[in-house]
């Protein structure tokens, strides 16, 4: 039973993201603040949003493989399709969005992508140095 508390612990950034993601995708949000920046502003949360998810997942992982980006990837992306279909069909005040989903994409891949750019020049700084 500890290991499978200390697991859960060690994923404790995912499962945060995870739940802020969830949370914020049931709750109801006014129409005026949807556009309060600029329009479509909501299209840029979800990108935020499943970015970090990516990001989180491969820093949890620890390691970078092909195993991982695809895993980080897979996982972002299939959530974010259940949130819309769960806003689409279980939610009396939200609706799921195609184009909400996409956002959810394209967040999670520049999230991979800006996971292993960062870690290229960490790892290669560090390399050097030794």
């Amino acid at each position: 039973m500890r290991q499978i508390g200390q697991k859960i612990w060690n994923w404790k950034e995912t499962i945060a993201v995870v739940v802020v993601i969830f949370y914020m995708s049931i709750v109801r949000v006014p129409s005026d603040v949807q556009q309060f920046f600029f329009p479509h502003f909501d299209k840029f949360v979800h990108f935020v949003c499943y970015l970090a998810l990516s990001f989180v997942f491969m820093y949890n992982f620890g390691r970078v493989t092909s195993k991982t980006i695809f895993i980080s990837l897979f996982f972002s992306i299939i959530y974010g399709g259940i949130i819309e279909l769960i806003q689409q069909y279980f939610l009396l005040l939200r609706t799921g969005d195609l184009y909400d989903f996409l956002s959810d994409i394209i967040g999670a891949i520049i999230g991979v992508i800006i996971f292993l750019l960062i870690e290229k020049v960490f790892i290669k700084k560090h390399t050097n140095k030794n």
